[in-house]
């Protein structure tokens, strides 16, 4: 469970929701009684295995329909009122600080989690590039 929220804070969702699942089926299933299904994270907060996953697949149906590629991109929070140079100039400026931060053969560590996070990086300046008219 833990991994579980790691993932979602990566927002990595699709993981997230498949080891949720495999939490609440390791605490008897779906119909196990509510103290079973009871997960404590670090901070000592409580929580319902149940409500977890239901929380997670809502949020990967969100991110699959309205992901915000701005973020994905870190660019600033008022580039729709730039410019069109200057947002092709951050837009160019942060695809290229993330692709050599996430590329999969530069990357350290989870050579998975590189390759999602590199995918999302080229798939949001592809999106930017055409919405801004770069």
């Amino acid at each position: 469970a833990a991994r579980a929220a790691a993932l979602e804070r990566d927002d990595a969702y699709d993981d997230a929701v498949r080891d949720w699942r495999a939490a609440v089926e390791a605490a008897g299933g779906e119909r196990a009684d509510a103290e079973r299904l009871q997960w404590t994270d670090d901070a000592g907060d409580s929580f319902d295995l149940r409500r977890r996953l239901m929380d997670c697949r809502r949020l990967e149906d969100q991110w699959e329909k309205r992901r915000d590629h701005a973020r994905v991109l870190d660019l600033p929070a008022n580039v729709n009122d730039l410019r069109k140079e200057s947002k092709c100039k951050w837009l160019k400026k942060q695809h290229k600080k993330l692709a050599r931060l996430w590329h999969p053969d530069k990357a350290r560590g989870d050579r998975l989690r590189a390759e999602r996070k590199m995918r999302e990086v080229s798939e949001a300046k592809e999106a930017l590039v055409a919405a801004y008219g770069c």
